[in-house]
């Protein structure tokens, strides 16, 4: 359900996380370049997913509700879904 809005929302997640220099540190502190490239994946997707659900229940989930109201009056009855 939130896939596209961890599509959306990572590059910006990423941005910011690079520019106050947590990955930076976390390269500066962890010496096994692995173990450096899995405590950023894990890092960021532990701030990722509640930011993609929030954007799913309150953005995406209402704007698809929406765009079914609006589709459904304006489509001729036999035609609506």
């Amino acid at each position: 359900m939130i896939s596209y809005s961890l599509y959306l929302a990572h590059p910006n997640l990423i941005i910011a996380l690079t520019s106050i220099g947590l990955y930076r540190w976390i390269v500066e502190h962890i010496t096994n370049p692995d173990m450096a490239l899995v405590l950023s994946i894990l890092v960021t997707l532990t701030i990722l997913t509640p930011i993609a659900t929030l954007l799913f229940y309150f953005i995406e989930k209402p704007g698809m509700t929406l765009g079914l109201t609006i589709l459904s009056r304006a489509l001729p009855q036999e035609v609506r879904l």
